[in-house]
């Protein structure tokens, strides 16, 4: 009889890799299935930025290397239902004029085994 694992993925994962800000800057990576339309507006805030991405999770805050990068890796259940579904994210970086910025959204779709 085969083994039952106690964690189910989906081969390795998801893999969000993010360059190009504020070296040494906090980032949020935020993680879901569907999209806000129209996007969240942080005009209430006093920022001029806007959440794309309709939570299901947030990954760990990572401090980004020397070049203003980040590399965040998330485990998908192994369930035949998440295959061909879009998968989005998008990170928040605690920097820069405003105090926040946030990446322009991306899409992936998830895969099976």
């Amino acid at each position: 009889m085969p083994e039952v694992p106690t964690e189910a993925l989906i081969a390795c994962g998801y893999t969000l890799e993010f360059r190009d800000a504020d070296a040494g800057a906090p980032a949020i990576p935020i993680l879901g299935f569907e999209l806000h339309d129209p996007p969240q507006s942080l005009a209430n805030f006093g920022l001029d930025d806007a959440v794309w991405v309709k939570l299901l999770v947030t990954l760990p805050l990572a401090l980004l290397d020397g070049e203003g990068g980040a590399v965040w890796q998330q485990t998908l259940p192994n369930d035949t239902t998440f295959t061909g579904l879009p998968l989005f994210a998008q990170a928040a970086v605690l920097s820069g004029l405003d105090g926040l910025s946030m990446s322009t959204p991306t899409a992936t779709t998830v895969g099976p085994n």
